[in-house]
């Protein structure tokens, strides 16, 4: 389905949009702004996760790290923490240690046969497979079945109550926490990016972003025309009216409405994009990865909330749990930080 022509009423339809979304929106000017003085920061833990996903209560997180010696060795590690712990609270869930390189990816979680597990993303040399620990650290990690040729190394990994959504070079897959079959809901090559929606998977290939249906779900996805450059980043909003904000790195816009949010700024980039519900939320550095900022912005008009942060800064991570909605983490060179803002 082609969005060109009556996208209004197609969205309303589908219940994408409501009625006041249709032809809403105006773009707005939008600065870089001053550092707030009133967000403040902490660190959760002194080190720097490769993924990070948050519970009601929780951050778990993997973490890559090299120990020279002879020979060289890799040990990696999944760790569970509460939002408001400071370093050394964190517990180790699960570590792997090999004198061969491997990598621990993005992270998500979910229920088993009662068991509560964090599945993670691993890439080995010859392959990348997912494997699931219990959150508890009651036992070890085993690698899901059925999975050969479906995980991409660095594949965002997302889960919605009932299934574990990824990507590889031939499209997303779904697969039921209990690691039965992988089943195909988008099948093509070059996605960049997804995330979820309540009934549909958001992606994008070069310029378009599309939407497809997860399993279950009888109404039909779709495609939008074009937008001006290649998307990178997605974040969806599940409020009514719904939004659906991307980025090509250097800005962000909203895709329902054709709506301007935010740059970065002349000779930076936006390195991670997310949404809590009320505020969207970006980082962005120097092209060298120095001199971040935090970017908390409520609409289109005016400047964004923005605060200083430490050189590669990246990750960022609405908590969505946070009724006040004003808290988010983050991942800085060094360590998982805490960001609360007014």
């Amino acid at each position: 389905m082609d969005m060109r022509n009556g996208s209004c009423a197609t969205l309303l339809a589908i219940g994408l949009l409501s009625p006041l979304g249709c032809g809403a929106g105006v773009d707005g000017a939008d600065g870089i702004g001053s550092v707030s003085e009133e967000l403040t920061s902490a660190s959760v833990a002194h080190m720097a996760p490769a993924g990070v996903v948050e519970s009601q209560g929780n951050l778990y997180w993997t973490m890559n790290r090299t120990l020279f010696g002879f020979p060289v060795r890799y040990s990696n590690t999944v760790y569970r923490a509460s939002k408001g712990s400071a370093p050394g609270q964190e517990t180790a869930l699960y570590t792997e240690t090999s004198t061969s390189p491997f990598y621990f990816g993005s992270i998500a979680f979910g229920m088993a046969n009662g068991v509560w597990y964090g599945y993670f993303v691993v890439d080995y040399s010859t392959q990348s497979v997912i494997k699931r620990v219990p959150l508890d650290g009651s036992g070890p990690a085993v690698t899901m079945n059925d999975l050969t040729g479906h995980v991409g190394a660095h594949t965002p990994l997302y889960a919605d109550g009932s299934y574990l959504y990824f990507m590889d070079g031939t499209g997303i897959w779904a697969m039921l926490f209990a690691g039965t079959i992988a089943n195909p809901i988008v099948q093509a090559a070059n996605i960049t990016t997804f995330t979820l929606a309540p009934s549909f998977v958001w992606y994008a290939v070069g310029k378009t972003i599309s939407y497809a249906p997860k399993i279950g779900v009888s109404v039909s996805g779709g495609s939008y025309p074009p937008v001006l450059f290649p998307v990178s980043m997605l974040a969806y909003r599940p409020t009514s009216p719904a939004y659906v904000f991307w980025s090509d790195g250097t800005m962000v816009s909203e895709l329902l409405r054709s709506t301007y949010w935010g740059s970065a700024g002349s000779g930076r980039m936006i390195t991670s994009l997310d949404d809590d519900g009320t505020h969207v939320l970006w980082i962005d550095c120097t092209t060298g990865g120095n001199a971040c900022a935090a970017r908390v912005k409520t609409s289109t008009s005016g400047s964004p909330v923005s605060v200083s942060l430490p050189d590669y800064s990246r990750n960022i991570q609405a908590d969505s749990y946070d009724s006040a909605q004003s808290r988010f983490f983050y991942t800085s060179y060094t360590d998982l930080m805490r960001v609360t803002y007014p």
